[in-house]
């Protein structure tokens, strides 16, 4: 009777274990961020024009995350993240498997600052002599590839600001 009720008991620990295991996500799936995806419209002084389908960043943990643990990120897709306030904010590229683009956003929607190329997996600190509101994660090369600059407008589409 001992052995059936400690068999039972450890197949209920087995389940609820493998329970816990299937529902806690993997490090290399996105954070949950807003669903479905926003768009993001770049609009340069000269008018040329780019848009980016993007995933929103507006609380701690979504910024913190980012796109940590991606192995891929879709051309003209990126990650929008929107702070708390308007200051110079800082990123890093820890556990970051891709080289990005990093632009950052004043509150007027202006480009004030971008960082091209960051490295993979570098801890050091990232940031732009200019206050930003929001940050704009795009695969590296971008930047150059559509030109885009200081001075920019960015125009979020279904994407609720502060």
């Amino acid at each position: 009777m001992k052995t059936i009720k400690f068999l039972s008991l450890v197949i209920v620990l087995l389940s609820t274990l493998s329970l816990l295991a299937a529902a806690k996500p993997a490090k290399d799936q996105k954070a949950s961020v807003s669903e479905p995806l926003s768009k993001i419209e770049i609009l340069s002084p000269e008018g040329r024009r780019v848009v980016y389908e993007v995933e929103v960043a507006k609380n701690n943990k979504e910024r913190t995350i980012g796109l940590m643990y991606r192995k891929h990120l879709d051309e003209n897709k990126g990650m929008f993240f929107i702070f708390q306030h308007l200051r110079i904010h800082s990123m890093w590229m820890k556990n970051t498997h891709i080289p990005l683009d990093i632009i950052f956003i004043d509150k007027k929607l202006k480009i004030v600052g971008i960082v091209k190329n960051t490295v993979p997996f570098d801890e050091s600190t990232i940031a732009v002599k200019a206050e930003s509101l929001y940050a704009l994660e795009i695969n590296a090369g971008q930047v150059d590839k559509y030109n885009i600059t200081v001075g920019s407008l960015v125009v979020p589409h279904n994407i609720k600001l502060k």
